[in-house]
């Protein structure tokens, strides 16, 4: 079951944004924020972590090949559109 929420307020409008995943089917579930980016850290690969489809063939080639036992976790920044 899902149980978190993420939360998001324009600052210039004053909109919040309330949801339990993207369109992609992505739960924001983020480690930091800036002002134009959510920082994720996953040390396993989880599919709602990233969706393929915004991915390139390099990044997928990396994902499919990647050894949690001896490569290192990965960061994935999701910038927001401006």
């Amino acid at each position: 079951p899902k149980t978190s929420l993420s939360v998001f307020k324009d600052k210039k409008t004053g909109k919040a944004y309330v949801f339990r995943e993207t369109k992609e089917g992505i739960e924001l579930s983020f480690q930091s924020t800036s002002e134009n980016a959510v920082i994720m850290y996953k040390d396993y690969l989880d599919l709602k972590f990233f969706s393929e489809d915004a991915l390139s063939f390099r990044q997928r080639k990396l994902i499919k090949t990647h050894n949690p036992d001896m490569d290192n976790p990965f960061l994935v920044i999701y910038y927001f559109k401006q």
